[in-house]
């Protein structure tokens, strides 16, 4: 069966914040210093979304499933460029066909930002999301900055 890409609007964010909360939830038991609130108030992320839906976003959906979406925060210049960036909540896919699906969203998504001449894209991920730090690399994507959650212990030099 095919897959069907599609604008993200109001009628898939449930779908895609039970998504991200089944990544985020991944990622935190690698980070369990990650805060709870995505999985206890998932209203926070349902929110968030839907205040990003003016901007390009899409969803991959295979029979009427939500495998994928991706979304835009609110472009900004950065070094005198038109930037386009994708926060971590404002993505998420299924694991299984991760690469695939990302690889698709990119390329649907990169041609709506080059329209409006925004050729800066950023998308911000989890630490441990090898998969999808793989594919952005393949996608051409390099690392500007990387940050992690650390204890507030003492740091021993």
């Amino acid at each position: 069966m095919p897959y069907i890409l599609t604008p993200l609007t109001q009628e898939y964010l449930e779908p895609a914040v039970a998504l991200f909360i089944e990544n985020y939830k991944q990622e935190q038991e690698h980070s369990p210093l990650l805060p709870s609130r995505v999985i206890t108030e998932p209203s926070w992320i349902y929110n968030a979304l839907q205040s990003k839906l003016a901007y390009p976003g899409v969803v991959i959906l295979e029979q009427n499933n939500l495998l994928a979406y991706m979304v835009t925060d609110d472009p900004f210049q950065w070094k005198g460029q038109q930037a386009a960036i994708v926060l971590e909540y404002c993505h998420s896919a299924i694991v299984a066909k991760k690469q695939e699906l990302y690889q698709r969203m990119y390329m649907y998504l990169a041609q709506k930002w080059a329209n409006h001449h925004i050729h800066l894209h950023l998308i911000r991920h989890f630490a441990h999301d090898t998969i999808l730090q793989e594919t952005l690399y393949l996608l051409g994507f390099g690392a500007i900055l990387a940050e992690r959650l650390r204890d507030c212990s003492t740091v021993n030099e």
